[in-house]
């Protein structure tokens, strides 16, 4: 009895391993289970961009065509730049659905232009199934190529930096999908924001071989941008100006104090009148030297000058950083051409002086009459400005004269004399003048001290009628 059992027992067996593999060996048609995948049709080598259409096999694991695959298959792609169509489910007849008369695809699909690889290397393209990740293939040994031309890149100045620094610069050439053209053979420009940078001269790329360009090249120690301030430095094909880049935004800070600039003092200027001026610290290249905290001490070529004193320059928010006016500033007493001179007490050479001041006589040289309406009917009363004024045409704040006026006009009502006063600042409008007699008169202001000589500019009344 134990005997009969063992044989049933090893007969099963047998019938299982043997009568499974006949079935497993048997299974090479269309309806077994999908495999693989064979990805073709990509062309290579091809452009960046190039629109391909692609061709999807299943297969089974005899290599027939799986005709009975209703999957889905998702694309990948080692082009992270790549454009891949979507998921997609194959359509098939099978047990379950024999009717599959239109848009069947029977284990093969083209994607007609399904892909586009943007990246210049050798890349590869892969379907996998989404419910089953085993099975899966690849089209790969796909060759990109760069495209032409489409934009420079300009790199590698540091920012911030000091005014006069040289800073190496790094140019590369780009097609639209930003591969390096290593075949660019083109001639390149520079220019800046700056105008006083330093740039390379025109340079040509070399093509593509060992020891050459390849599309990238490093100009050492090729630019010095001089200007405070944000610039940008660009470099552009000079055949086709659309192939251009530039490098932005990179601050430029003024270098340490080589100069001082005087300015602001008036020139003519009347002797023993106080002017303003201002002292700005520059660099060697014209920048302000925000960063300036000497002391400076003034000199002037008038020994009787009246000057600020010593001064130490201030940095910060709201402080000096580089420039400062004094007030009231500078007084001039000595007749002729003067100068003012601003020096570093610690470094004379950092120095500056504002030159050719004209100092004049602070005296009242002229009365000038203004204000008489012309033409004007006889009898008509009238104001007129008086205004005194020094030998450079200035107003004479200070004058204190008796001023009288006198007209040609016989007939004539004259305003009453009237002695300026400092408040006044050298201008007075008189009232109360009629002229009567018909015909052109003139009417003048004379200081009233006897000796006392000052040119009168008259105001004429034209055409005075009855």
């Amino acid at each position: 009895m134990r005997l009969r059992s063992s044989v049933g027992v090893a007969f099963a067996l047998a019938f299982l391993l043997y009568g499974s593999e006949a079935w497993a060996a048997a299974c090479n048609g269309g309806n077994c289970p999908a495999a693989t995948f064979v990805v073709t049709g990509i062309v290579s080598p091809q452009a960046a961009g190039t629109v391909s259409s692609v061709t999807v096999e299943v297969r089974t694991s005899a290599g027939a065509r799986a005709t009975g695959y209703t999957g889905t298959i998702r694309f990948t792609s080692t082009d992270a730049q790549a454009l891949l169509p979507a998921n997609y489910t194959f359509k098939s007849s099978t047990a379950s659905t024999p009717n599959c008369n239109t848009g069947c695809d029977q284990g093969i699909h083209i994607f007609t232009n399904g892909v586009v690889l943007k990246t210049a290397a050798t890349q590869s393209v892969t379907v996998t199934d989404t419910s089953t990740s085993t099975v899966t293939g690849s089209q790969t040994g796909i060759v990109v190529q760069a495209q032409a031309p489409s934009r420079l890149v300009v790199s590698g100045i540091a920012s911030p930096r000091t005014a006069g620094t040289a800073s190496s610069v790094t140019v590369e050439v780009k097609d639209a999908y930003g591969n390096r053209v290593t075949s660019y053979t083109g001639t390149i420009r520079f220019s800046s924001s700056d105008p006083q940078a330093v740039l390379p001269a025109n340079y040509t790329f070399r093509p593509t071989a060992a020891g050459t360009d390849n599309g990238i090249h490093t100009f050492t120690n090729g630019v010095t941008l001089k200007t405070a301030g944000s610039h940008s430095v660009t470099a552009t094909d000079t055949t086709n100006g659309s192939v251009v880049g530039s490098q932005s935004s990179i601050q430029v800070n003024s270098g340490s104090a080589s100069v001082l600039v005087v300015s602001g003092i008036p020139s003519p200027l009347s002797q023993n009148t106080a002017a303003p001026f201002t002292v700005e610290a520059r660099d060697l290249y014209g920048n302000r030297a925000t960063a300036y905290a000497g002391t400076v001490k003034f000199t002037s070529t008038d020994a009787q000058a009246v000057l600020p004193a010593n001064y130490k320059f201030t940095t910060g928010t709201g402080l000096d950083n580089g420039i400062h006016t004094f007030t009231p500033g500078v007084t001039l007493k000595t007749l002729g051409t003067q100068s003012v001179t601003a020096t570093d007490t610690v470094t004379a050479s950092i120095q500056g002086a504002q030159t050719g001041i004209m100092v004049i006589s602070s005296a009242t040289t002229t009365l000038v009459v203004s204000g008489v309406s012309s033409p004007q009917v006889a009898g008509t009363t009238s104001s007129l400005r008086v205004e005194a004024r020094d030998s450079a045409g200035g107003i004479a704040t200070g004058y204190t004269g008796t001023v009288r006026i006198s007209t040609t006009d016989a007939q004539a009502t004259r305003p009453t004399d009237h002695t300026f006063t400092s408040s006044e600042a050298g201008v007075f409008t008189f009232t109360g003048l009629v002229l009567r007699t018909a015909a052109t008169h003139e009417v003048t202001a004379t200081d009233t001290r006897p000796g006392y000589f000052l040119e009168p500019r008259r105001s004429c009344s034209r055409g005075l009628s009855s």
